[in-house]
């Protein structure tokens, strides 16, 4: 797993091209990590953790427009050159198949995801500095494209992918049920779910069937820091036009280049061939 890197500041191309779970990654921390196994069309009502996994993935994937909030956590261990825990606010909104927006915002920063369906941009409010680039498709295209070429996913990015089953699914190492608690004021079912790098409790509303908390233990860092999800705010038909899809850059924002992954590749051997 990588590092999400705050106390980057210069150079900038290595804010635009690193995860920062503004690139939530919840993605490749959050249920990178969790993961459910099977194929089978889930039931109704059940307690097992596989065919919840499935009942959640496609009460998301039916919603056209949708919109959450989510409230996360990191220990300082996951987070390079931070000494005390990170926390954020992060509010996705999605419109299928080709629009999404998520902000993060943190003690640190405040960062927007903009996706219209041609083009991405990425908005840093902090630092009034962003790059647009085109990658034009649907959201899981744009999604593997980014990825392969910036390296870096979208926030929570298995959240909006058309089958977040699959994304998740092949990851699974071992799954159990725990039972029904509530979180939030919302009656849950109790997933815990292990993986090769971290161990995570998953509980998903008995009603909704939509994730309301994640907790994930990594057991490749030292202690086993923690990376907490709290999920809300939870709307299944979003009022949302492409209007709001619309990144216009600010009048006082300075244009930057997204660097590719290629390109930070050659650069760290630079400076690395310097450093010998």
């Amino acid at each position: 797993m990588h590092k999400y890197s705050q106390a980057e500041r210069r150079p900038v191309h290595r804010r635009w091209s690193h995860p920062l779970f503004f690139s939530f990654v919840v993605s490749s921390l959050l249920l990178g990590l969790t993961c459910g196994c099977g194929t089978g069309k889930p039931t109704a009502a059940t307690n097992d953790p596989d065919q919840l996994l499935q009942q959640m993935s496609e009460k998301l994937a039916h919603a056209t427009k949708l919109s959450f909030k989510v409230d996360r956590k990191l220990d300082a261990a996951l987070v390079e050159g931070l000494n005390i825990p990170e926390k954020a606010q992060i509010e996705i909104s999605v419109s299928r198949p080709g629009k999404f927006l998520a902000r993060s915002d943190s003690q640190d920063n405040v960062r927007h995801f903009v996706f219209d369906g041609q083009n991405l941009s990425v908005y840093d409010e902090t630092m009034e500095l962003y790059a647009t680039v085109p990658v034009p498709g649907t959201i899981d295209e744009v999604v593997t494209k980014i990825d392969e070429k910036y390296g870096f996913t979208p926030p929570l990015a298995e959240f909006i992918l058309s089958d977040p089953y699959g994304a998740l699914s092949p990851r699974i190492k071992s799954q159990a049920y725990k039972g029904k608690e509530t979180v939030g004021g919302v009656e849950c079912h109790h997933l815990s779910l292990g993986g090769e790098v971290a161990d995570s409790e998953l509980w998903i509303g008995v009603t909704d069937l939509l994730p309301r908390k994640l907790v994930a233990t990594f057991k490749d860092r030292e202690g086993g820091p923690r990376l907490q999800a709290d999920f809300s705010d939870w709307n299944l038909a979003a009022t949302l036009d492409d209007k709001f899809f619309a990144f216009v850059a600010p009048q006082d924002a300075e244009s930057v280049e997204m660097v590719t992954e290629a390109q930070m590749k050659e650069t760290a051997a630079k400076v690395a061939a310097r450093q010998r």
